[in-house]
């Protein structure tokens, strides 16, 4: 019997929307593709990482920012 791993979605929500990310490696923890991303999309700083499970035959990992105002 083989076992073959899940492919990963990775998804950004935040107030202008939701992006599908590239799953960079799949040996890269979502913590690691979140700093990866971080210089692009550098409100996933300080993103909750939010993991969905298995959805439509995929593990899907979302980047929740904080959204919030200043002053």
């Amino acid at each position: 019997m083989e076992v073959l791993g899940l492919e990963r979605k990775f998804m950004l929500k935040n107030v202008s929307g939701d992006s599908v990310l590239d799953d960079i490696d799949p040996n890269w923890t979502p913590n690691r593709i979140k700093d990866h991303y971080a210089s692009v999309y550098p409100e996933l700083t300080n993103a909750k990482i939010v993991d969905n499970g298995i959805v439509d035959g995929r593990h899907e990992i979302m980047f929740k920012t904080i959204a919030g105002t200043k002053g």
